[in-house]
Protein backbone atom coordinates (compact mmCIF):
# COMPACT_ATOMS: atom_id res chain seq x y z
CA UNK A 1 0.00 0.00 0.00
CA UNK A 2 0.81 3.59 0.34
CA UNK A 3 1.49 5.95 2.80
CA UNK A 4 -2.31 6.51 3.06
CA UNK A 5 -4.40 3.70 1.70
CA UNK A 6 -3.02 0.06 1.94
CA UNK A 7 -4.73 -3.52 1.02
CA UNK A 8 -4.11 -6.55 2.46
CA UNK A 9 -3.96 -9.94 0.71
CA UNK A 10 -3.93 -13.08 2.29
CA UNK A 11 -3.35 -17.41 0.92
CA UNK A 12 -2.22 -15.36 -2.25
CA UNK A 13 -5.90 -14.24 -3.02
CA UNK A 14 -6.46 -11.72 -5.47
CA UNK A 15 -9.10 -9.98 -3.91
CA UNK A 16 -8.25 -7.82 -0.83
CA UNK A 17 -9.07 -9.33 2.87
CA UNK A 18 -9.00 -5.37 3.93
CA UNK A 19 -8.52 -2.03 2.53
CA UNK A 20 -7.86 0.10 5.11
CA UNK A 21 -7.50 4.33 4.88
CA UNK A 22 -5.51 6.09 6.93
CA UNK A 23 -6.13 9.92 6.27
CA UNK A 24 -7.88 11.98 6.78
CA UNK A 25 -9.82 9.31 9.10
CA UNK A 26 -8.75 6.07 9.48
CA UNK A 27 -11.41 3.36 8.42
CA UNK A 28 -11.28 -0.11 7.03
CA UNK A 29 -13.81 -2.38 4.86
CA UNK A 30 -13.42 -5.61 5.82
CA UNK A 31 -16.23 -8.10 7.16
CA UNK A 32 -13.98 -9.82 9.89
CA UNK A 33 -14.84 -9.18 13.57
CA UNK A 34 -11.98 -11.33 14.88
CA UNK A 35 -8.41 -9.82 14.34
CA UNK A 36 -6.55 -13.43 14.13
CA UNK A 37 -9.29 -14.77 11.54
CA UNK A 38 -9.72 -11.83 9.58
CA UNK A 39 -7.30 -13.54 6.55
CA UNK A 40 -10.57 -15.81 6.01
CA UNK A 41 -12.61 -12.20 5.21
CA UNK A 42 -13.27 -12.11 1.71
CA UNK A 43 -15.38 -8.53 1.25
CA UNK A 44 -15.09 -8.46 -2.62
CA UNK A 45 -16.02 -10.73 -5.37
CA UNK A 46 -16.14 -11.16 -9.06
CA UNK A 47 -18.35 -13.26 -10.95
CA UNK A 48 -17.72 -13.37 -14.73
CA UNK A 49 -20.08 -14.82 -17.79
CA UNK A 50 -18.40 -17.30 -19.81
CA UNK A 51 -20.85 -18.23 -22.54
CA UNK A 52 -23.91 -18.45 -20.29
CA UNK A 53 -21.56 -20.11 -17.15
CA UNK A 54 -21.09 -17.89 -14.40
CA UNK A 55 -17.28 -18.55 -12.53
CA UNK A 56 -16.41 -16.82 -9.34
CA UNK A 57 -12.68 -15.73 -9.32
CA UNK A 58 -10.48 -14.47 -6.49
CA UNK A 59 -11.11 -17.20 -3.99
CA UNK A 60 -8.15 -19.50 -4.93
CA UNK A 61 -4.47 -18.36 -4.74
CA UNK A 62 -3.08 -16.91 -7.71
CA UNK A 63 0.81 -16.14 -8.90
CA UNK A 64 1.86 -12.16 -7.67
CA UNK A 65 4.55 -9.94 -7.55
CA UNK A 66 4.28 -6.69 -5.52
CA UNK A 67 6.47 -3.15 -4.62
CA UNK A 68 5.75 -1.20 -1.77
CA UNK A 69 3.14 0.80 -4.50
CA UNK A 70 1.81 -2.17 -6.70
CA UNK A 71 0.65 -5.53 -6.82
CA UNK A 72 -0.21 -7.47 -9.34
CA UNK A 73 -1.62 -11.13 -9.70
CA UNK A 74 -1.95 -12.91 -12.74
CA UNK A 75 -3.97 -16.40 -13.49
CA UNK A 76 -4.05 -18.32 -16.67
CA UNK A 77 -6.47 -21.09 -17.86
CA UNK A 78 -6.90 -22.91 -21.15
CA UNK A 79 -9.45 -20.80 -22.03
CA UNK A 80 -8.56 -17.09 -20.28
CA UNK A 81 -5.70 -15.50 -18.87
CA UNK A 82 -6.42 -13.09 -15.98
CA UNK A 83 -4.55 -10.21 -14.53
CA UNK A 84 -5.50 -7.73 -11.99
CA UNK A 85 -3.24 -5.32 -10.63
CA UNK A 86 -3.14 -2.78 -7.25
CA UNK A 87 -1.36 0.76 -8.02
CA UNK A 88 -1.48 2.94 -4.57
CA UNK A 89 -0.66 6.69 -4.55
CA UNK A 90 2.51 8.19 -2.69
CA UNK A 91 0.57 11.04 -1.86
CA UNK A 92 -3.48 10.69 -2.03
CA UNK A 93 -5.65 8.51 -0.13
CA UNK A 94 -6.00 6.50 -3.56
CA UNK A 95 -6.02 2.80 -4.71
CA UNK A 96 -6.48 2.54 -8.30
CA UNK A 97 -7.85 -1.26 -9.03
Amino acid sequence: GGNFVGAEFHHSRPLPSRISFYYPVANSIDLSTDYWMRDESQPFLIRLNFDGQIKEIGTEPWTYRYTPFFAAFEKADSSYQMLITYHFSKDFPAMVV
